[in-house]
């Protein structure tokens, strides 16, 4: 009699367990709900100012690309006399040497630390 009360009183705690956390989740669903509510009515509100703020990003990014086209466009005077300097001078290439590691330095060393 006293095992089948421990096993009932297992399988209440176990209920009780369940129930408690069926009831956080259906809380939870009911703030998200409530969260979506409100920031579509934030959404609603703001979006004739959504408009304003994309036609202004838009012009800033035509203007900031224009400038930057007309610098482009301004290299190609130094990318001709680049080409034609490049064309009349021989280019030798000697490929560099590995340099010897100083022996000359006296400053503190990693192993010093």
């Amino acid at each position: 009699s006293s095992g089948i009360n421990a096993e009932y009183g297992g399988i209440q705690e176990k209920i009780e367990q369940q129930e408690s956390l069926i009831n956080n989740i259906g809380l939870r669903n009911n703030f998200s709900v409530l969260c979506m509510h409100w920031e579509m009515k934030q959404v609603y509100t703001y979006l004739s100012h959504f408009g304003v703020i994309w036609d202004s990003f838009v012009k800033t990014q035509l203007s900031a690309h224009s400038d930057m086209c007309k610098l482009w466009q301004g290299t190609g005077k130094f990318t001709n006399l680049m080409i034609s300097a490049q064309s009349s001078a021989p280019i030798s290439y000697q490929p560099a040497q590995p340099a010897a590691p100083s022996s000359t330095y006296n400053g503190p060393s990693f192993y010093d630390m």
